[in-house]
């Protein structure tokens, strides 16, 4: 036993293994709605720093693991808020010979779906729960409430659920959790949130390239998102971009992001999103082309290597279109790549549900993105009410309530990709986009001859269009 740290007189509700910012946070949340709770850390000086916080006695605190978990009351709650990895299989490993059946553990990292679900299997065979919840919402998420995205059984949800509700973020005066489905959908459903929140930043990013490409300073630029926040654009990252852009140097003076090297650097889930879409036959264009442009920036050799081959004064493409019509069009075209980035989204998810059979509700996935999470925008209110009314597709560009943004969105975004291929400007999202709804709404795609190359060299068959069958032919 630790003689610095004694056991409450009251088992603690849950207990937090791992007390980085995430995590600290996270009990700090957890307490402050009136739950008590046990802290556990590697880092001694993190729990005796951690205890020296608790003002109501609600804390118990100690680098003893087994003490902390002797500490709460039964069945047993334990939140792993440690990196996600073979980290969280080597404190299942102590956990297991100390838990006891009917226990639940929750790991709110980003763990890979498949890992989620190999350790519900892993803890079913204990008779122990294991919940797979995504969360999203950052440092001040975990503090003041994130969007939580839970996956597991219905069982290990009853057990938790008052303290997950209870921290979420709040919609109105709804909690952003619920659970999503079995397995690991949570932590599936935090996946693909990240994906589409890669394509979101993009976009965002292109469009302020293209602003500066047409001369606006990044105070200018900084008022323009500002404004935009305020109206359909309304979001976390449209909210976060002007505050970014507005930020000075404390040495120089300068605009902070003009100082910022454009290497962007990524933690894997939005090629886990990529790569969870090829699998499933789901086309993403838009956030396969936002992971690549992270990719090819991180190329920095290549790009200093290949500058000669660029032209001097290509901006003079935007010298004929006034800067208010270039604003107006470039807000139509990030709204509608927006919707692109969500539609794509969904209809991974969608995919996933009928390949998994996980039954996920679209309509709740779009409620808990609403408030707490880094895609949260009023555009998420709007997705919601689409999936109010039960339809055969569950592609969000095919819905009518969004007909006329796609249309004036797409007028906008050619004009755009016109404008930035004439500058040299890669806009790798806003092109994508285009592609993408082209190819949806072609009624005929030039794959019929991909298909008779395939059936010349390797003899793979075809289908015909004037009759039923199957056919190969000598070429």
């Amino acid at each position: 036993m630790n003689s610095e740290l004694t056991l409450q007189k009251h088992p603690s509700d849950i207990a937090i293994l791992g007390l980085g910012i995430m995590g600290s946070n996270l009990a700090r949340n957890i307490l402050r709605n009136g739950f008590s709770v046990s802290v556990f850390d590697i880092n001694s000086e993190a729990v005796k720093s951690f205890k020296q916080e608790d003002k109501g006695n609600k804390v118990f605190a100690s680098s003893d693991f087994a003490e902390v978990i002797q500490s709460l009351a039964k069945p047993r709650k334990v939140l792993l808020a440690v990196h996600a990895g073979p980290t969280i299989d080597k404190i299942l490993e102590q956990l297991f010979p100390i838990l006891e059946p009917s226990d639940v553990v929750i790991d709110c990292g980003n763990s890979h779906f498949r890992d989620t679900e190999r350790r519900q299997e892993i803890c079913s065979a204990h008779a122990i729960s294991f919940l797979g919840v995504g969360m999203s919402g950052g440092k001040e998420g975990a503090l003041q409430g994130p969007s939580l995205m839970p996956g597991g059984s219905e069982a290990a949800w009853l057990n938790v659920r008052k303290i997950l509700e209870a921290i979420a973020a709040k919609a109105g005066s709804e909690p952003c959790v619920r659970l999503l489905g079995p397995g690991g959908s949570g932590h599936f459903i935090k996946t693909i949130h990240n994906g589409i929140e890669y394509g979101m930043m993009q976009a965002i990013a292109e469009v302020y390239e293209l602003m500066r490409c047409a001369g606006l300073p990044t105070e200018k630029i900084s008022k323009i998102f500002s404004e935009w926040k305020e109206g359909r654009l309304g979001s976390f990252l449209i909210e976060a971009t002007a505050i970014c852009l507005a930020k000075r140097d404390p040495e120089s003076g300068k605009a902070l992001v003009d100082l910022i090297a454009d290497n962007a650097e990524q933690k894997g889930t939005g090629k886990w999103t990529i790569v969870e879409a090829l699998n499933l036959g789901i086309p993403c264009h838009s956030l396969t082309a936002a992971l690549e442009a992270r990719n090819l920036s991180a190329d920095t050799n290549s790009r200093a290597e290949m500058a000669t081959f660029r032209n001097a004064n290509t901006t003079q493409a935007f010298a004929d279109l006034a800067q208010v019509d270039l604003i107006s069009i470039l807000e139509e075209a990030l709204y509608y790549n927006f919707l692109v980035c969500y539609s794509q989204g969904f209809s991974i998810m969608a995919g996933a549900s009928r390949e998994y059979n996980w039954n996920l509700q679209l309509q709740d996935i779009a409620f808990l993105w609403q408030s707490g999470c880094i895609i949260r925008s009023k555009l998420l209110k709007e997705i919601e009410k689409s999936f109010e009314t039960k339809s055969e597709t569950s592609l969000l560009l095919a819905k009518p309530q969004f007909r006329a943004a796609i249309m004036s969105g797409t007028t906008a975004s050619r004009k755009l990709a016109q404008l930035a291929l004439l500058a040299e400007v890669p806009v790798p999202v806003i092109t994508s986009s285009l592609t993408y709804f082209d190819s949806l709404k072609s009624a005929r795609l030039p794959q019929n001859l991909v298909q008779a190359q395939r059936d010349f060299f390797g003899a793979h068959r075809f289908a015909r269009i004037d009759r039923g069958g199957d056919f190969s032919i000598d070429w």
